[in-house]
C-alpha cells in the first residue's frame, strides 16, 4: 500500500502508535469530523505566533493590540470556515485564547530570537519510498528549537518525556538538511483551564544516540504497518475523546453489549 500522503510526520506516527484504526480514518478514508475547540484554539495561537514571528524577522516589532486584532479576525474567520464541536461555549472558548496571546506578548515574547518560523523540513527515509517532514514551530538565531503548546493544565514531567519522539524528529530534519543543530531543545507550553489564570512553563529535551536509534525503531513499525494495511482498533479511555469513535464503535459501550446479548 502507498502511503497515503507521500511522506511521514510526527503527527502521523503519534496517530499510528495511538490507534492504527485512528489513523485509518484520519489519513486513508480520510473521513471528515468537525473540529473540536480546543485544537481551533491551538490553530489560532499558532497562527498569530508565525505572524508575530515574520513580523519580527522583517524588521518589525508588532505591539500587543495589533496581535489581539489579529488573533481576533483570526478566530472569527476559522470558526467561520469549518464546522467545529464545541465543548465549551464559543465565547469562553475565544476569550481564553485572548488571554493566551495577551500573555504571550506580556511574558514571553522579548524572550526569542527568531531566525525560522513554521519552518517545513524533509527527508528521505532509507529503505523506503517515502519521506520524512515536520514543521518546526520556531528556530531562534542561535538554532535552538522550540515547539509552542496550548493546554488547559501544566504539563507533567512524564507527558514531556512521552512527547520526546517530536524533538528527536524535528532535531534529525534539522541536521539532515542544514549540517547543524544546536542540541537545545523545548517545548513551550501556554495553559490555562479558564484563561483567568494563564501561566506557562518551558519543558527542555536532550536528544541522545539512544533517542535517534529508538526514533528508527518507531518509524519502522509504523511504515511497515501502514505498508501491510494493518489497521486493527486500539482500544480504551481514549476511545471517549476520539472525534471518529461513532464511525468506529458505533453505538455506545452500553448499547452494544445490549445488542450482543441480544444476538446471543
Amino acid at each position: 500500500m502507498a502511503f497515503p500522503r507521500g511522506h511521514l510526520s510526527y503527527s502521523q506516527i503519534r496517530t499510528y502508535l495511538i490507534c492504527p484504526r485512528k489513523y485509518e480514518y484520519a489519513y486513508i478514508r480520510e473521513i471528515s469530523v468537525p473540529l473540536n475547540d480546543k485544537l481551533l484554539l491551538g490553530t489560532v495561537f499558532h497562527i498569530v505566533l508565525e505572524w508575530y514571528f515574520r513580523e519580527r524577522i522583517s524588521g518589525a516589532l508588532p505591539g500587543q493590540n495589533q496581535a489581539e486584532d489579529f488573533y481576533a479576525d483570526s478566530f472569527q474567520r476559522f470558526s467561520r470556515e469549518q464546522p467545529v464541536r464545541w465543548d465549551d461555549p464559543r465565547d469562553h472558548v475565544y476569550k481564553r485564547g485572548y488571554a493566551l496571546v495577551r500573555h504571550f506578548f506580556r511574558e514571553l515574547a522579548p524572550q526569542f530570537n527568531p531566525l525560522m518560523v513554521e519552518k517545513e523540513l524533509n527527508t528521505p527515509l532509507e529503505g523506503y519510498p517515502v519521506e520524512l517532514r515536520g514543521v518546526i514551530d520556531l528556530v531562534e538565531q542561535d538554532l535552538s528549537i522550540t515547539d509552542f503548546k496550548t493546554a488547559t493544565a501544566r504539563w507533567s514531567r512524564n507527558r514531556a518525556y512521552h512527547s520526546r519522539l517530536q524533538m528527536v524528529i524535528y532535531h534529525f530534519l534539522f541536521e539532515k538538511n542544514f549540517g547543524n543543530a544546536n542540541s537545545r531543545q523545548r517545548f513551550c507550553v501556554v495553559y490555562s483551564r479558564k484563561g483567568n489564570n494563564v501561566r506557562s512553563q518551558f519543558l527542555e529535551v536532550d536528544v541522545g544516540t539512544g533517542d535517534r536509534e529508538h526514533m528508527f525503531q518507531v518509524i519502522e513499525h509504523v511504515a511497515d504497518g501502514i505498508r501491510e494495511e494493518r489497521f486493527p482498533r486500539n482500544e480504551g479511555f481514549r476511545c471517549g475523546f476520539c472525534e471518529f469513535r461513532h464511525d468506529c464503535l458505533g453505538p455506545k459501550p452500553s448499547q452494544r453489549r445490549n445488542h450482543e446479548e441480544k444476538a446471543d
